[in-house]
Parts: C-alpha cells; sequence; structure tokens
C-alpha cells in the first residue's frame, strides 16, 4: 500500500513510500499526517499535494500529462494501537 506523509497545515506531501502501517507512522514528525491516496510511487512528490482530500498536482505544475494517481481520494491513516 502506497502512504504519503503530508504537512497538516499545507497538503504538501513530504515523502511517499510503500510499507506495512507500522512502519509508515516511524517516518512521520509532529504536523504530519499520514494519508492513503493512490497506488503508485512518485518519482517527484514536490509537484503533487493534498487538497479537499485528494492528490493533486500543485498549482503552476504544467500540464505534461497526468500523473499517475492524480485525483485519487486522499485517507487519513489512523495510528494503530
Amino acid at each position: 500500500m502506497i502512504y504519503r506523509i503530508v504537512e497538516e497545515s499545507t497538503g504538501h506531501i513530504v515523502k511517499s513510500i510503500d510499507c506495512s502501517p507500522t512502519v509508515a507512522f516511524r517516518y512521520l514528525q509532529e504536523g504530519q499526517i499520514l494519508v492513503v491516496a493512490g497506488t503508485t510511487l512518485q518519482v517527484d512528490d514536490t509537484l503533487l499535494e493534498i487538497a479537499d482530500g485528494a492528490l493533486i498536482r500543485k498549482a503552476g505544475v504544467p500540464d505534461i500529462g497526468g500523473f499517475a494517481d492524480e485525483g485519487s481520494l486522499a485517507v487519513p491513516v489512523q495510528p494503530p494501537l
């Protein structure tokens, strides 16, 4: 499963990782949330962000064809108990 570590205040994606949720939560720092969004890792996470509950292209990024998973629903993940 692909997890995205996201700055909660801005929606900017810090990192995309493919691992278990337990491992993914270890990467979180203060002010970040973990979401599931899409099924593919991105080469450059700086071109995408989470907004209105979806994985979208950042404003100003040229439309050079669709990014994999663009428009995918972003679902927050709750920490394991």
